[in-house]
């Protein structure tokens, strides 16, 4: 009785062990398989205008927003700095809770390679609150 549970013991560790060494490579595989389709990165410290999605790429840069301020919001502008420039604006009132699409009308990406200040800053104003400015700011590589 004592050589089967010897036996067991001995087909779990060595099983086991195989099956964590090949849960670590698939960990590891999936992770950088999944940072290799763009390597910018955008991030906004709003909580009144969330960020919810971005793209970037070397000619244009998209920015998926959501209003949070509980307000309509009104006469929203944009302008890029750093890494990127121009300027544009959304036509129309965003109401709240509705989300809304900043797009490169006229505002230029960062171009192929690193790039570490890409800033978007969007102006908006509401009901109660006159030009409020949200920065969104993206760094990275393409």
């Amino acid at each position: 009785m004592n050589k089967k549970g010897q036996s067991a013991i001995e087909y779990l560790m060595t099983y086991g062990w195989a099956l964590i060494v090949i849960a670590i490579v698939v960990g590891i595989l999936v992770f950088v398989l999944s940072n290799t389709s763009g390597g910018a990165t955008c991030q906004s410290r709003s909580q009144k205008i969330i960020l919810k999605e971005y793209a970037v790429d070397p000619d244009t840069v998209a920015l998926g927003m959501q209003n949070a301020t509980g307000s309509d919001m009104t006469s929203i502008t944009y302008a890029g700095a750093g890494d990127f420039g121009g300027t544009g604006s959304t036509a129309g009132t965003i109401t709240s809770g509705s989300e809304f699409t900043v797009t490169t009308n006229n505002l230029t990406g960062p171009g192929a390679g690193e790039f570490t200040d890409g800033v978007v800053t969007i102006t908006y104003s509401t009901s109660l609150l006159t030009n409020q400015d949200v920065n969104i700011v993206c760094s990275g590589s393409l």
